[in-house]
C-alpha cells in the first residue's frame, strides 16, 4: 500500500505513511495501519473532499463496542489537502470522542488518526487509534479497542490479519461519504456551406440513377441533415450527434451546427 499511495524516495526506498503528509520534514510515521478500500462503483471518480465520516465503537467491551462512539472525519479537506502522492490527492483524518465532530482541537479531540486518498478510494487508519492513551494511542479509556478480551496491540502482534479485520468491522457503526463524477464538456461548431452536403449517400436518394427528390434536371438538389459525425485527425469516427428534427439543405442554404460533447 505504501508503494502505491506514498511512493519512493530518490534512492528507490519505499516511503512510509506520514501523519501530516509532510514527508520531507520527517514527523510521525504510521507503521501499523488498517486499510479501507472502496470500490470504484461507490467512489466513482473520487471521494468528495470534506464529506467522509466514520463512526466507530471505542468502548473496551467487545459485545458493547458501539456504546462509546468515535467520529472520524476529513473536515476542512476542501481547502487543506496534499498532492505529493502518486495516487492523487489526499488529506488527514481527525477523530473526536462522542457527539459531533469539532474542527478545533479542544479537550475531546484526539488528533490526526489517518489519511484518506480521494482518487484511489482508500482510507488509512493508524492502529494507535485503538490503543489507550497510556499506550500512546488516541482513545481515552482504560482498555482501548478489544476483541474477545484482547487489546488491539495483542491482536496486531499475536493474531491473524482476518481476526484484526473482523474486529474492526465489528465496531463500524456508520460510514458515509459523497462520491464525485468528473464531466468534461467540449463545444464543436460544424459548418455546412451552401455547396456542401446537398446530396445524400443513402441508396434511396437515387431512383433509376436519378435523384429521387428532383422532378426535372433543372431542380436544385435537396437533402436533409439528421446526423453530425465527429472524426479524429486520422478520419476515425469518435462521436455521433443527432439533430432534433431533419434540417432541409440545398445550395441556397448553409448551417452552423453547435455540438456539445460530454465525456
Amino acid at each position: 500500500m505504501a508503494q502505491l499511495l506514498v511512493g519512493y524516495d530518490v534512492t528507490g526506498t519505499i516511503l512510509r505513511f506520514d501523519e501530516d503528509g509532510d514527508i520531507l520534514a520527517g514527523g510521525t510515521k504510521l507503521n501499523e495501519c488498517f486499510f479501507l478500500n472502496f470500490s470504484r462503483l461507490l467512489t466513482k471518480d473520487e471521494i468528495k473532499k470534506g464529506s467522509f465520516t466514520l463512526s466507530i465503537g471505542s468502548a473496551p467491551n467487545y459485545t458493547s463496542a458501539n456504546s462509546i462512539l468515535m467520529t472520524i472525519t476529513d473536515s476542512g479537506a476542501q481547502n487543506d489537502f496534499r498532492v505529493n502522492s502518486p495516487a492523487g490527492e489526499y488529506a488527514m483524518l481527525s477523530a473526536s470522542l462522542g457527539g459531533a465532530y469539532s474542527a478545533s482541537y479542544g479537550a475531546n479531540i484526539n488528533g490526526i488518526c489517518g489519511l484518506i486518498y480521494y482518487q484511489a478510494g482508500v482510507v488509512v487508519l493508524t492502529a494507535s487509534l485503538f490503543l489507550t492513551s497510556s499506550q500512546g494511542g488516541k482513545v481515552n479509556n482504560s482498555n482501548g479497542m478489544t476483541s474477545f478480551n484482547e487489546t488491539i496491540n495483542q491482536i496486531l502482534t499475536g493474531s491473524s490479519i482476518s481476526g484484526t479485520a473482523d474486529a474492526l468491522r465489528h465496531r463500524i457503526a456508520n460510514l458515509q461519504f459523497n462520491n464525485t463524477t468528473e464531466l468534461n464538456s467540449t463545444i464543436y461548431f460544424c459548418r455546412a456551406h451552401n455547396n456542401d452536403f446537398n446530396y445524400s449517400s443513402n441508396p434511396t436518394y437515387l431512383s433509376g440513377s436519378k435523384i429521387h427528390v428532383k422532378n426535372s434536371s433543372l431542380d436544385a438538389p435537396v437533402s436533409y441533415i439528421t446526423t453530425v459525425g465527429l472524426y479524429s485527425s486520422d478520419n476515425e469516427l469518435l462521436a455521433v450527434a443527432k439533430v432534433s428534427e431533419p434540417l432541409k439543405k440545398d445550395p441556397s442554404t448553409e448551417f452552423t451546427l453547435r455540438c456539445r460533447l460530454d465525456y
